[in-house]
């Protein structure tokens, strides 16, 4: 069995913390967070959830793991990144393992919850938009609390300046 290289969470958020809708669609799009995210994640394993999944566009280039304790087949549409439909965290792992690649945890709310709380994240990609988020725009709410398995947490050691937002860099 392969070693994970390395396991990242990436997310954009407003200020206030609004990180998407309830059915995984965006309540923004920024060109250059979009291509920074293509950039960072291109060859890599993403692990996501359903909603997530349903929510984005074809991704090639990269190997997609679902997390759902309800789906069991190829959600709505099918995408040919798809590796898997995983019930649990362990599993979901475990298969990122065999393929041997990065993994960056991409969402939604639950999924980077349940992989901030178990300490395995080593890097948290944090884009917050500049303007144009409100609270009506979204539903869902994450921020990223620093958590490791010696107690210590990551802190941001780098920011990056992109047109209409921001990437933390939490190492």
């Amino acid at each position: 069995m392969m070693a994970v290289k390395h396991i990242s969470m990436i997310y954009a958020r407003s200020k206030t913390g609004i990180i998407g809708r309830r059915d995984g669609s965006l309540p923004v799009k920024c060109r250059d967070d979009m291509t920074f995210f293509k950039e960072k994640t291109m060859g890599s394993t993403l692990i996501v959830g359903r909603k997530t999944y349903e929510g984005l566009p074809p991704l090639s280039g990269r190997s997609i793991i679902v997390l759902s304790k309800s789906v069991t087949s190829a959600p709505s549409r099918a995408c040919p990144s798809l590796v898997a439909i995983i019930d649990n965290v362990e599993d979901a792992l475990s298969k990122a393992r065999e393929i041997g690649r990065d993994v960056y945890i991409a969402g939604g709310r639950e999924v980077y919850e349940t992989f901030a709380g178990m300490g395995v994240i080593e890097t948290v990609y944090e884009t917050i938009y500049d303007d144009g988020v409100e609270e009506a725009d979204g539903d869902v709410k994450y921020s990223y609390t620093p958590l490791s398995e010696d107690g210590k947490g990551l802190v941001v050691k780098d920011t990056l300046y992109l047109n209409g937002c921001h990437v933390n860099v939490w190492r």
